[in-house]
Protein backbone atom coordinates (compact mmCIF):
# COMPACT_ATOMS: atom_id res chain seq x y z
CA UNK A 1 0.00 0.00 0.00
CA UNK A 2 1.78 3.08 -1.12
CA UNK A 3 1.79 6.32 0.43
CA UNK A 4 0.65 4.65 4.10
CA UNK A 5 2.56 5.62 7.22
CA UNK A 6 4.55 2.19 8.00
CA UNK A 7 4.33 2.73 11.94
CA UNK A 8 1.77 3.07 14.60
CA UNK A 9 -0.90 5.54 14.67
CA UNK A 10 0.33 6.01 18.50
CA UNK A 11 4.16 6.84 16.96
CA UNK A 12 2.62 9.55 14.42
CA UNK A 13 0.88 11.38 17.76
CA UNK A 14 4.34 11.67 19.29
CA UNK A 15 5.95 12.66 16.62
CA UNK A 16 3.03 15.32 16.03
CA UNK A 17 3.47 16.22 19.90
CA UNK A 18 7.28 16.19 19.90
CA UNK A 19 7.43 19.05 16.95
CA UNK A 20 4.63 21.20 18.99
CA UNK A 21 6.72 21.06 21.67
CA UNK A 22 10.42 21.77 19.38
CA UNK A 23 8.26 24.77 17.76
CA UNK A 24 7.56 26.32 21.48
CA UNK A 25 10.82 25.77 22.70
CA UNK A 26 11.83 27.59 19.83
CA UNK A 27 9.61 30.40 19.67
CA UNK A 28 10.35 30.55 23.39
CA UNK A 29 13.70 31.34 22.50
CA UNK A 30 13.27 34.23 20.36
CA UNK A 31 10.77 35.92 23.01
CA UNK A 32 7.78 35.35 20.62
CA UNK A 33 5.66 33.53 23.80
CA UNK A 34 6.82 34.56 27.53
CA UNK A 35 8.58 31.71 29.40
CA UNK A 36 6.90 29.65 32.31
CA UNK A 37 8.06 29.76 35.78
CA UNK A 38 9.37 26.41 37.02
CA UNK A 39 6.98 25.24 39.98
CA UNK A 40 9.80 23.24 41.63
CA UNK A 41 8.90 19.36 40.69
CA UNK A 42 7.37 18.35 37.53
CA UNK A 43 4.74 16.81 39.41
CA UNK A 44 3.42 19.63 41.51
CA UNK A 45 0.35 19.91 39.54
CA UNK A 46 -0.59 16.08 40.61
CA UNK A 47 -0.08 16.89 44.30
CA UNK A 48 -2.17 19.79 44.31
CA UNK A 49 -5.34 18.52 45.88
CA UNK A 50 -8.96 19.41 43.31
CA UNK A 51 -11.30 21.34 44.76
CA UNK A 52 -14.61 22.28 42.91
CA UNK A 53 -16.92 25.43 43.31
CA UNK A 54 -20.05 23.01 43.30
CA UNK A 55 -19.39 19.22 43.40
CA UNK A 56 -22.10 16.91 42.26
CA UNK A 57 -23.03 15.70 45.69
CA UNK A 58 -23.58 19.30 47.29
CA UNK A 59 -26.15 20.05 44.13
CA UNK A 60 -27.93 16.96 44.37
CA UNK A 61 -28.08 18.00 48.18
CA UNK A 62 -29.08 21.88 47.63
CA UNK A 63 -31.62 20.97 45.27
CA UNK A 64 -32.99 18.18 48.10
CA UNK A 65 -33.12 20.86 50.46
CA UNK A 66 -34.53 23.75 47.94
CA UNK A 67 -37.97 20.62 47.12
CA UNK A 68 -38.64 20.01 51.05
CA UNK A 69 -38.45 23.40 51.95
CA UNK A 70 -40.91 24.21 49.02
CA UNK A 71 -42.85 20.98 49.54
CA UNK A 72 -42.99 22.69 53.76
CA UNK A 73 -44.02 25.93 52.44
CA UNK A 74 -46.72 24.27 49.57
CA UNK A 75 -48.13 22.30 52.76
CA UNK A 76 -48.18 25.46 55.11
CA UNK A 77 -50.21 27.69 52.12
CA UNK A 78 -52.59 24.68 52.09
CA UNK A 79 -53.45 24.51 55.80
CA UNK A 80 -53.69 28.47 55.64
CA UNK A 81 -55.82 27.78 52.81
CA UNK A 82 -58.42 25.40 54.71
CA UNK A 83 -58.58 27.65 58.01
CA UNK A 84 -59.44 30.73 56.45
CA UNK A 85 -62.15 29.01 53.69
CA UNK A 86 -65.00 31.21 55.41
CA UNK A 87 -62.91 34.55 55.49
CA UNK A 88 -62.21 33.97 51.97
CA UNK A 89 -65.67 33.13 51.34
CA UNK A 90 -66.74 36.20 52.87
CA UNK A 91 -64.20 38.23 51.19
CA UNK A 92 -64.78 36.79 47.68
CA UNK A 93 -68.79 37.13 48.66
CA UNK A 94 -68.27 40.97 48.95
CA UNK A 95 -66.56 41.62 45.61
CA UNK A 96 -62.99 40.56 45.96
CA UNK A 97 -62.33 38.85 42.79
CA UNK A 98 -60.01 35.99 42.52
CA UNK A 99 -57.08 37.76 41.64
CA UNK A 100 -56.79 40.04 45.02
CA UNK A 101 -56.88 36.34 46.80
CA UNK A 102 -54.72 34.50 45.19
CA UNK A 103 -52.12 37.59 45.69
CA UNK A 104 -52.79 37.80 49.17
CA UNK A 105 -51.83 33.82 49.58
CA UNK A 106 -48.71 34.71 46.96
CA UNK A 107 -47.59 37.47 49.35
CA UNK A 108 -47.85 35.31 52.34
CA UNK A 109 -45.74 32.42 50.50
CA UNK A 110 -43.54 34.59 49.57
CA UNK A 111 -43.05 35.77 53.51
CA UNK A 112 -42.48 32.84 54.40
CA UNK A 113 -39.99 32.11 52.03
CA UNK A 114 -37.65 35.28 52.74
CA UNK A 115 -38.17 34.25 56.46
CA UNK A 116 -36.78 30.95 55.32
CA UNK A 117 -34.02 32.40 53.02
CA UNK A 118 -32.80 35.45 55.58
CA UNK A 119 -32.52 32.11 58.03
CA UNK A 120 -30.84 29.99 55.49
CA UNK A 121 -28.22 32.89 54.47
CA UNK A 122 -27.50 32.92 58.22
CA UNK A 123 -26.81 29.52 58.61
CA UNK A 124 -24.80 29.67 56.04
CA UNK A 125 -22.35 32.35 56.61
CA UNK A 126 -22.23 31.43 60.15
CA UNK A 127 -21.47 27.97 58.80
CA UNK A 128 -18.71 29.90 56.79
CA UNK A 129 -17.07 31.34 59.50
CA UNK A 130 -16.71 28.51 61.81
CA UNK A 131 -15.26 26.51 59.11
CA UNK A 132 -13.01 29.33 58.48
CA UNK A 133 -12.00 29.44 62.12
CA UNK A 134 -11.63 26.20 63.47
CA UNK A 135 -11.32 24.13 60.11
CA UNK A 136 -8.44 26.31 59.30
CA UNK A 137 -10.06 26.86 55.23
CA UNK A 138 -9.97 30.37 53.40
CA UNK A 139 -13.81 31.03 52.96
CA UNK A 140 -15.34 33.54 50.99
CA UNK A 141 -19.05 34.21 51.28
CA UNK A 142 -19.72 36.75 48.09
CA UNK A 143 -22.31 39.34 47.61
CA UNK A 144 -23.47 37.50 44.32
CA UNK A 145 -23.82 34.05 46.23
CA UNK A 146 -26.36 35.59 48.78
CA UNK A 147 -27.93 37.58 46.15
CA UNK A 148 -28.06 34.12 44.27
CA UNK A 149 -29.22 32.18 47.39
CA UNK A 150 -32.63 34.66 48.35
CA UNK A 151 -33.22 34.61 44.85
CA UNK A 152 -33.71 31.20 44.72
CA UNK A 153 -35.69 31.29 47.99
CA UNK A 154 -38.19 33.53 46.29
CA UNK A 155 -38.32 31.28 43.16
CA UNK A 156 -39.39 28.52 45.25
CA UNK A 157 -41.77 30.29 47.60
CA UNK A 158 -43.60 31.70 44.50
CA UNK A 159 -43.19 28.20 42.59
CA UNK A 160 -45.04 26.65 45.58
CA UNK A 161 -46.89 28.74 46.76
CA UNK A 162 -48.86 29.45 43.31
CA UNK A 163 -50.91 26.17 43.86
CA UNK A 164 -52.45 26.94 47.12
CA UNK A 165 -53.06 30.35 46.33
CA UNK A 166 -55.17 29.33 43.01
CA UNK A 167 -56.71 27.00 45.02
CA UNK A 168 -57.75 29.74 47.09
CA UNK A 169 -59.09 31.96 44.45
CA UNK A 170 -61.27 28.87 42.78
CA UNK A 171 -63.35 28.77 45.98
CA UNK A 172 -66.70 29.33 45.65
CA UNK A 173 -68.10 31.82 47.90
CA UNK A 174 -71.58 29.91 48.60
CA UNK A 175 -69.54 26.63 49.95
CA UNK A 176 -66.91 28.77 51.58
CA UNK A 177 -69.37 30.20 53.31
CA UNK A 178 -71.31 27.34 54.47
CA UNK A 179 -67.64 25.10 55.30
CA UNK A 180 -66.83 25.20 59.24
Amino acid sequence: MAGEYPYPRRHLWWLVRRKARLAMVWLRSRGAIPRRKWSGTPFARHRRPKVSLCPPKVTILGTVSLLVGGIGIMNIMQVSVVERTREIGLRKALGATGSAIALQFLVEALLLSIGGGILGIAAGIGLARLLARFGGWHVVVTASSVAAAFAFALGVGVIFGFYPARRASHLDPIVALRSE
